[in-house]
């Protein structure tokens, strides 16, 4: 695997400010599915959890808001979480700079209410797909003007980077991209106009939910600094932690591996909706081991505690006072025998399965080699 990623990279020049990067290299609060504040119901309590965890010196320095915040629409902020705006709701945060979602667009059967009359530019369709309790239909920015969509969007707000969600029904739901002419570079397209736009402002993508196609592709996107390698934060992914075999896929692209959101502490309350935040059936076992393997991906972190939960100590752990993130050289992979075994990872209990053995280099000097 290493020799292959050599190989393909020496065919492009792709240089990612990886260093430069916030989300990649700082501790963050996420609002993620399976953590406590994933649901606007606790929108009220999100700015001053922010400036509680400032105040006990964990470092968080941004926040990541999930769908419930934005419309698909017109991106803008729910008034009913956010009365005073995006702006309003930074000042109660402690001027923390965000993280914003986007996925499933407004498709044009909302007519004035879709995206693309919200923002006066050509769409291409999804089909209908099964989808939670029922079906799903959504739009795309056509690839010939994504990246004019994708300027107007990210001028919208301030923001330090974008997760672009669901990527994979994006692609595959969307006839355009998969059956209809030119559907080979149609994709390349839009990824292309959204990495052009993120250059310009500045932001770094996360690619969330993304096919191996559309991470290989980030070889030629600059601005895509790291991608989620694991399932939601839900008990019901037992093996979610499991990320070691993706971030060997990963590191060999030069793209940072996210586990999604951890909690620190173990049987948390939910403080708003049961319904989302999944308090149930989380063991200290677990939760360590999350933490652990967040910490070992040499990607983003972001805890996805409720207020006044975070075990400050188990912060510690994961990132400098300044909130630095405590990164290996590389993402930690499983050994070669790994890949041999024939039984599933043990689950956050480490029962049910065999034992995981990953190496990482802890090699933190500047001048240091990757391993080749």
């Amino acid at each position: 695997m290493r020799a292959w990623g050599k190989a393909v990279r020496s065919k492009y020049s792709t240089t990612r400010n990886v260093n430069g990067d916030i989300v990649s290299n700082k501790l963050g609060l996420w609002t993620d599915n399976g953590a406590l504040g994933s649901d606007g119901d606790t929108a009220p309590l999100l700015g001053a959890q922010a400036q509680q965890l400032l105040a006990q010196s964990v470092p968080i320095r941004y926040i990541q808001l999930d769908p419930w915040a934005l419309d698909n629409s017109a991106w803008d902020p729910r008034s009913k979480y956010f009365p005073d705006g995006l702006d309003g709701f930074r000042k109660q945060a402690g001027g923390l700079p965000l993280l914003l979602y986007g996925s499933f667009w407004a498709p044009k059967s909302r007519g004035a209410n879709s995206t693309a009359s919200k923002f006066g530019l050509p769409f291409v369709e999804s089909v209908s797909f099964p989808y939670g309790h029922g079906h799903e239909q959504f739009s795309e920015p056509d690839p010939q003007s994504a990246a004019a969509f994708y300027r107007l969007l990210f001028q919208k707000h301030e923001l330090i980077g974008y997760e672009n969600d669901f990527m994979i029904w994006d692609f595959i739901a969307t006839p355009a991209f998969v059956s209809e002419p030119g559907a080979l570079t149609a994709w390349e397209g839009l990824a292309r106009g959204m990495d052009t736009a993120a250059q310009e402002k500045n932001i770094s993508l996360q690619y969330c939910m993304a096919q191996p196609n559309q991470l290989m592709q980030t070889l030629e996107l600059p601005a895509v600094t790291n991608a989620r390698a694991s399932d939601d934060n839900t008990p019901q992914n037992r093996h979610r932690w499991a990320i070691g075999y993706t971030a060997l896929f990963f590191n060999e692209l030069r793209v940072l591996p996210f586990m999604d959101n951890v909690w620190t502490r173990a049987n948390q309350s939910c403080g708003g909706s049961a319904g989302h935040c999944y308090s149930n059936n989380r063991t200290d076992a677990g939760v360590a081991l999350d933490l652990a393997v967040s910490a070992l991906s040499s990607g983003p972190v972001g805890i996805g505690d409720g207020p006044g939960m975070t075990d400050a100590a188990a912060v510690q752990r994961l990132c400098a006072a300044d909130g630095t993130l405590l990164h290996l050289r590389q993402p930690a992979t499983p050994i070669d025998r790994m890949f041999l075994k024939l039984e599933m990872p043990n689950d956050g209990d480490g029962v049910n399965g065999v034992p995981e053995i990953w190496i990482g280099p802890s090699i933190a000097l500047d001048d240091a080699p990757h391993l080749d």
